[in-house]
């Protein structure tokens, strides 16, 4: 099954990659998936299916593209990103993403443990923001500076960035 990430994915990189951040563009802003959600209450298998292609399969395959030469470096970042209705806030009616996003970030944090004895750090994080839109909270510098504090700390599996002026 093709995934958003595999159509766009190029070929091996010639030199290391020392880091990825896996986030897929949300696809109501994406011109070349046209993904609707649906609440949690009317979702069915058909309509899971293609949240899970594009946020689980892709977020796989985009992270199997540069495992292998980290493990065998023993060196790496990793970071996946999704909205916080992964599981951090609870938002039915964006039941089908949340349940497709749940799944990535469970792998993620099964990743994260993992991977730590192989000297590759992996970590989730859960964005609860506008982001550009929201308070001083939501913006992009703020926001870069989490994922800074983050990824140089590499101790927690899980960073719940949120915008404490939002009402979710």
């Amino acid at each position: 099954m093709e995934s958003a990430y595999s159509r766009r994915a190029g070929p091996a990189p010639s030199t290391p990659v020392r880091g990825l951040r896996c986030s897929a563009l949300p696809p109501s802003r994406s011109p070349s998936v046209a993904l609707a959600p649906v609440d949690a209450v009317n979702l069915t298998v058909e309509a899971v299916g293609p949240q899970i292609d594009y946020y689980l399969h892709g977020g796989i395959t985009a992270v199997q593209a540069v495992l292998p030469a980290m493990t065998a470096r023993r060196s790496g970042v990793i970071v996946v990103t999704t909205g916080a209705s992964s599981g951090p806030v609870i938002h039915p009616p964006l039941g089908s993403v949340g349940a497709a996003t749940a799944a990535l970030r469970n792998w993620t944090l099964q990743l994260h443990a993992a991977l730590e004895p192989h000297g590759v750090y992996a970590a989730h994080v859960a964005i609860a923001a506008y982001i550009g839109k929201g308070g001083p909270q939501s913006q992009p510098d703020a926001i870069a500076e989490a994922y800074r504090e983050l990824v140089t700390s590499r101790t927690q599996a899980e960073l719940v960035y949120r915008d404490e002026t939002l009402k979710l």
